[in-house]
């Protein structure tokens, strides 16, 4: 479980929603576009021509905690499951000069929860809107595995053991090939070739692709790896 913690955040606005899946609750939010938020998602930085941006990626979540900053409110956190993030946007916040402000990332939660919509609008009534409500989000995510492939395409399993080629002692020959010159039922280790049949072929017997090109009977290096949540994710100008 990873988590994402995004500073100067309130909620904008909700609404429900009732569809196939059932009902379900888009909370509307706001936070600081920070370094840490933008490094962490992978986006790019942008540009002073920018005032807003659509910005890709999207984080398959558990649980959100919204807590306000001032300690007196605190008592009053939001606490919601919420199955997905998404719809980043960059905002430039100007004033009547033209001059920013504040740099703001908006985004939408998505909650299933029964409700959700009564406990955001009682959070909402509680903390008020101005400056009070504003506090630190943290959203936590779940991260893809991404399992080795074995030679079928498919994941390898945790624990299970790969078959290796057997190890004919060779140095010179690791494709099991028979040497040429001398007795060609043996390898220049002096270990007897497993591929010689007792006939002196015409040319060079090929090991299946598996083996080519490696040492046979030292296992390959692999293990389990995780993905960010999104990645090389760059900001788009928004006409």
């Amino acid at each position: 479980m990873s988590k994402l913690i995004l500073r100067g955040c309130r909620v904008r606005y909700f609404d429900g929603r009732d569809s196939k899946a059932g009902f379900f609750t888009r909370i509307y939010m706001t936070a600081d576009f920070s370094d840490v938020a933008r490094e962490q998602m992978g986006w790019g930085e942008p540009g002073e021509g920018f005032n807003s941006a659509k910005l890709d990626g999207e984080l398959n979540t558990t649980h959100i905690v919204l807590t306000p900053n001032p300690r007196d409110l605190r008592q009053h956190e939001l606490q919601l499951d919420v199955t997905k993030v998404d719809a980043f946007e960059f905002v430039r916040v100007t004033n009547a000069e033209n001059e920013t402000v504040s740099a703001e990332l908006r985004f939408v939660c998505h909650s299933p929860v029964d409700g959700a919509s009564a406990l955001v609008e009682n959070y909402m009534r509680r903390v008020g809107t101005s400056d009070k409500s504003i506090g630190q989000l943290r959203i936590n995510y779940e991260v893809q595995e991404v399992l080795p492939i074995e030679e079928s395409g498919q994941p390898a399993l945790e624990g299970a053991e790969v078959e290796q080629p057997e190890d004919t002692g060779c140095i010179e020959c690791a494709n099991k090939v028979p040497l040429e010159k001398g007795d060609p039922s043996m390898h220049a280790s002096g270990q007897p070739c497993v591929a010689y049949d007792g006939v002196k072929s015409s040319g060079p017997i090929l090991a299946p692709a598996s083996q080519m090109g490696g040492t046979p009977g030292r296992k390959p290096r692999g293990g389990r790896g995780t993905a960010g949540p999104v990645v090389n994710i760059t900001a788009q100008p928004v006409n």
